[in-house]
């Protein structure tokens, strides 16, 4: 089974949709010399080729996509509008927009999550948010986890 590591947007209508797989679409991006190209679907869902598809395996995974989600923030705080948007394995579809609307304290405890400032006003959300660009808040990416014990077991 495929772990794909992306950063996941929600964007309410088809022409946002639109916009931001063509801002992101076949982007190259730089981490530690190496490049790597962006793959941007109309579903949100926005990959980096190059890096594994199964998860993270090692530290050094956990290296490399932390690295690669800060890149991909700082592509998103000039993105086109959207409504929420998170980075991390198996991001995708993690929260559609009645959950959100539903138990917003559940989902913007996630950190990465950014999301629309109006959008945030509308859920009720209370939640002490930092700014991310105008118009977003976020919750800030602390980067990728690897559980040594993981490590551990799978050299058994």
């Amino acid at each position: 089974m495929a772990w794909i590591f992306s950063l996941w947007i929600e964007a309410e209508k088809s022409s946002e949709k639109k916009a931001i797989k063509e801002y992101f679409d076949e982007r190259k991006i730089f981490v530690n010399d190496k490049e790597y190209t962006i793959s941007a679907y109309e579903s949100g869902m926005i990959t980096v080729d190059g890096i594994s598809r199964i998860g993270i395996t090692s530290k050094s995974d956990v290296d490399e996509m932390t690295s690669i989600g800060n890149r991909l923030y700082e592509l998103l705080r000039n993105a086109p509008k959207f409504r929420y948007a998170m980075t991390g394995t198996e991001v995708d579809g993690f929260a559609d927009i009645d959950e959100l609307t539903d138990d917003p304290e559940f989902y913007l405890r996630f950190k990465g999550i950014v999301i629309d400032e109006n959008l945030y006003k509308a859920i009720k959300g209370r939640r002490k948010m930092k700014t991310f660009s105008e118009g977003y808040l976020w919750t800030p990416y602390e980067g990728e986890t690897w559980n040594e014990l993981i490590e551990a077991t799978n050299k058994t």
